[in-house]
């Protein structure tokens, strides 16, 4: 048996656990399958030899990094590193796949679909990478300077933010403290499927591969296993402690920590002789079927609960901007679902309809809070 296949029954529970967010307009899960998918890839790109298998692996690693940003652009970093690694492999082992037509087709194939989805975003909002405030474009309908700057400043801090309380503080102070640091582990600690159950993988991984290294046989079999799963383990640690620091949220590295742990695991398991690695994969696989089955029980529950609702029409409130504009501001949760349009949980006065189509502020200022809350101003005190 494979690294990969072992790994693979290993994260399929942590997977499963977020199929509730399949049903909403959540991208959590999409992330999730796509990080699993490109680290199983670059890890047989490390053991392919046949220049036409390593060529297709590569063009569906590439593919599958740039839809990965395009769901969600939290996973650029992630993205970039998989690519990055796999051309570096392609250059040191397959350089002549660089000479190929198909190589350069399906380059500028991906390119022309990014640069599209980057059109797409100043079309929306006037930033190429929203809600990154980089490259703004110079339209009238762009989201002012201050009120993306204090979005990402949100998602920074929001993490971090001591039973999800906004503090009479400023983003500059939220984030030089440490404050948030024992409570927010003390909330990881008592996370099962986000921190327990992989904590427990890696743990059995790790003195499994200590024992094995006092083996000759296994200790040879584990340095095959390691040689092609290092640069994934390695760069999966980095991304781990970068994004972390970063934005604190689990949920942001769920992949990757699932992911370290199987491969941290699966590379002693595979090292195994071949009567016991069978053993292995077998208690493996049940064990993952039943961790599954557990986590698509609680799944569906909460899924059928949530289709259960009534269908009822959201109760919204009328807000008028300076300029006459009427929005539906909903009363209850901040959804727009089921109300009619124009409708938005954080209304602003200075919003105004444009004459082509869409929204605009007016008058614009790069110091305009529009759609959004900060600390200075609340998304309740936004709300009529």
């Amino acid at each position: 048996m494979s690294v990969v296949s072992f790994a693979a029954w290993l994260v399929l529970p942590g997977v499963i656990t977020f199929a509730t967010t399949v049903s909403t307009l959540s991208t959590d899960t999409a992330v999730i399958i796509l990080e699993i998918l490109i680290c199983f890839l670059l890890i047989d790109l490390f053991d392919q030899e046949q220049a036409q298998d390593f060529q297709e692996n590569y063009f569906a690693l590439l593919i599958l990094a740039a839809i990965g940003v395009m769901v969600k652009l939290s996973i650029i970093l992630f993205s970039a590193s998989a690519i990055v690694i796999a051309t570096c492999l392609l250059i040191w082992r397959q350089s002549r796949v660089l000479k190929a037509k198909p190589f350069w087709v399906v380059s500028t194939l991906v390119s022309l679909v990014l640069v599209a989805w980057l059109v797409h975003g100043v079309i929306l909002s006037g930033y190429p990478l929203f809600p990154s405030p980089m490259f703004p474009f110079p339209v009238e309908w762009r989201v002012p300077m201050k009120t993306t700057v204090e979005l990402n400043h949100l998602i920074r801090v929001w993490p971090r933010l001591v039973e999800g309380k906004m503090k009479a503080q400023s983003y500059e102070e939220a984030l030089s403290n440490w404050d948030w640091l024992n409570p927010w582990l003390s909330a990881l600690s008592r996370d099962v499927w986000g921190f327990k159950i992989p904590l427990a993988l890696l743990v059995v991984g790790i003195c499994l591969t200590g024992c094995l290294f006092l083996r000759d046989k296994e200790r040879a079999n584990l340095k095959i296993g390691l040689k092609s799963a290092f640069p994934v383990i390695a760069m999966n640690i980095v991304l781990l402690f970068v994004m972390l620091f970063y934005v604190p949220d689990i949920r942001f590295v769920w992949g990757i920590i699932w992911v370290l742990a199987a491969l941290l695991l699966a590379v002693p398991l595979v090292a195994l002789e071949a009567k016991r690695g069978l053993i292995a994969f077998q208690a493996i696989a049940i064990l993952s079927l039943m961790l599954t089955a557990k986590s698509f029980h609680g799944s569906l529950k909460l899924a059928w609960a949530r289709m259960s609702l009534p269908e009822t029409s959201s109760s919204v409130v009328e807000f008028k901007t300076k300029t006459g504009l009427l929005l539906n501001v909903p009363k209850n949760e901040g959804k727009c679902s089921k109300a009619a349009v124009p409708c938005t949980p954080y209304p602003s006065a200075l919003l105004s309809r444009r004459e082509e189509g869409g929204f605009k502020v007016e008058p614009f200022s790069e110091e305009a809070i529009v759609g959004w809350h900060t600390i200075e101003s609340l998304q309740e005190q936004m709300k009529p």
